[in-house]
């Protein structure tokens, strides 16, 4: 199966995989994340790093004559005084992230782009209209540029990065979070940011690939130094390997790759809206079911319900908003028939205070400060005749006890040794 089938011919199956999204953690809304399209993103740019998205043309130049042409260009710009002799990098060896097509090569990130090496811009020494790129200013993943600002609106006290039109501007910090793109115009960006820019041959579309590539990310991620701050260094950065395709086979790849992307955009953006769609309509049914006045509306807005029952119920979150219902209709009294030979809940409530009284006077329970009666406002829905409302601390007790570490380590010592200790003291461990 060609790449293209495999993309094309399964669009069902990577726009049906949804998983719904962490709620926890600051930013999350617990929405559904679209994984499908996010693998097939991942595969696209697997399938361009590995010479297996477009055929190659016989009559190209390979890789390695690139690489050939780099070199003596590197060696003229440096017998010129136009760049530092580059640092002479470690010996790659012979392990390679996966194998490439003969006419295609390995190299080490420092051996084909200038990285580290870069102009830097002092306070007031860049025009208004300079454009000022900060981290949070690209899209994680997407790496979509989602605010451009200029040097007016933040103006700045540190030293920054300059780069040039057609720089590849990569993310150093955290580097999961996939922040590169290619800068459209000059300007100058925070130094978590590191202007890269290619030698002769070296397509910036086609290294920013490259640099988003799981291969890459891998190493990446794998070579950051700092706990909180994770960063990928300069040297480790300079040793990464990526992948050399023929110079036009870059320009071919990358327009491949952007027509695949677009479609999955317009995918992305179909499932969501379908998504959406479906999520809005099981809330309005689910909704009939807790707003029903009486039981013969509840039956009927069910079997409206259970009729679709398959069409509606087929997502995580659908399944778990019918398990919240499920648990507020129990909570209303909605869930089973009323019995009117049962106790109402008042009486059951007496028994209940009866047994407070009693448990006080024999030293058992604390006594308890009255609540405040139950307000109508705050009555949230109608309850049946039987039943009654009354606040948590009138029917539950509440009790929270601290414990030393110290208790509870003598605690296992005797379970797992099986030999007596002396008793504990209570109140110390309290």
């Amino acid at each position: 199966m060609s790449a293209r089938e495999l993309i094309t011919e399964h669009l069902d199956l990577w726009t049906g995989a949804v998983t719904k999204k962490s709620s926890s953690g600051r930013g999350s809304n617990g929405k559904a994340e679209l994984t499908g399209v996010k693998k097939l993103r991942e595969l696209i740019l697997e399938l361009a790093l590995s010479g297996r998205l477009v055929e190659p043309e016989p009559d190209e130049e390979p890789a390695q004559s690139l690489l050939a042409k780099i070199e003596a260009e590197k060696a003229r710009l440096t017998a010129q005084g136009l760049i530092k002799k580059p640092k002479k990098l470690a010996e790659a060896g012979d392990s390679q992230p996966y194998s490439l097509p003969p006419h295609w090569c390995w190299v080490q990130l420092g051996s084909v782009t200038n990285y580290g090496t870069t102009d830097k811009a002092e306070p007031k020494q860049v025009a208004d209209n300079t454009w000022v790129l900060e981290l949070e200013d690209i899209e994680k993943e997407s790496s979509r540029l989602l605010n451009k600002v200029r040097y007016t609106e933040r103006q700045f006290k540190s030293s920054k990065n300059r780069f040039e039109r057609g720089d590849v501007l990569y993310g150093k910090l955290r580097p999961y979070l996939d922040k590169v793109l290619v800068a459209d115009e000059p300007g100058v960006c925070t130094t978590e940011i590191i202007p890269i820019r290619g030698y002769l041959g070296l397509l910036p579309e086609f290294l920013r690939l490259a640099l988003k590539s799981p291969s890459f990310k891998l190493y990446a991620n794998d070579s950051t130094h700092g706990m909180n701050l994770p960063r990928l260094g300069t040297d480790k950065a300079r040793l990464a390997m990526i992948p050399l395709a023929p110079e036009q086979e870059q320009h071919r790849i990358v327009q491949k790759v952007d027509e695949l992307m677009a479609l999955c955009d317009r995918l992305e953006q179909q499932t969501s809206d379908q998504l959406e769609a479906h999520e809005t309509l099981v809330d309005t049914l689910l909704g009939t079911l807790t707003q029903s006045e009486n039981a013969t509306e509840l039956a009927d807005n069910w079997a409206r319900l259970a009729t679709h029952f398959d069409t509606l119920f087929t997502t995580e979150q659908s399944i778990d908003k019918l398990k919240q219902t499920i648990l507020q209709l129990a909570v209303m009294g909605r869930l089973v028939e009323q019995d009117a030979r049962d106790e109402p809940a008042y009486k059951l409530l007496k028994r209940i205070a009866e047994e407070k009284i009693r448990l006080v006077a024999a030293r058992k329970l604390k006594r308890q400060k009255p609540l405040t009666e139950i307000g109508e406002e705050e009555k949230s829905f109608a309850i049946p005749s039987g039943w009654h409302w009354a606040r948590f601390g009138d029917v539950c007790a509440i009790k929270g006890e601290l414990v030393r570490p110290e208790c509870v380590f003598q605690t296992k010592v005797a379970t797992d040794s099986r030999r007596s200790l002396p008793p504990i003291p209570r109140e110390s461990c309290h």
